[in-house]
């Protein structure tokens, strides 16, 4: 489960800025590994926000999913801590990486658990509502910007 970003998707003007820039390639591979790092701390914080990069409030937990949580606790498991959506044990969230690309022109992110699909998008037969975590939202978009104008801005002062 993952979401590739290319240096291709920048809005016109930072993409004229980076062309003319000239950067090398060790130079756009250092931009995509902070572009990257970013992406990874915003999709991690979703975890705590329970907003997806489209803006919506994941589900709640379900009844059945919140007595499950009450008989592992019972018998002693989950350290008596009540735990929101996608966080029983903080895996997904910690298994969120990043890797450059491409001859250093992309960046893909995203988790490498193998049941990260299933919160992404939702599984109907056994009844778990999309609660999606990876992608770029609006303000990922603009933080993208600014770590570009920041890179640019060092790299050329």
């Amino acid at each position: 489960m993952s979401v590739e970003f290319d240096l291709r998707q920048l809005d016109a003007v930072r993409k004229r800025r980076i062309e003319a820039a000239a950067l090398s390639s060790d130079e756009r591979g250092r931009l995509l590994g902070q572009i990257g790092a970013e992406i990874e701390t915003r999709t991690q914080n979703r975890f705590d926000s329970k907003i997806g990069p489209d803006g919506n409030r994941w589900a709640d937990i379900a009844e059945a999913t919140e007595e499950y949580y009450r008989r592992a606790m019972a018998r002693g498991g989950l350290d008596g801590v009540p735990r929101p959506p996608l966080l029983v044990s903080g895996d997904l969230r910690d298994s969120i990486a990043s890797e450059v690309r491409g001859g250093n022109r992309s960046v893909v992110v995203g988790a490498v658990k193998e049941y990260a699909d299933v919160h992404q998008y939702g599984h109907k037969p056994k009844n778990i509502p999309a609660r999606p975590f990876v992608g770029v939202s609006q303000g990922d978009a603009k933080e993208i910007d600014a770590v570009v104008a920041r890179f640019l801005k060092r790299a050329f002062s």
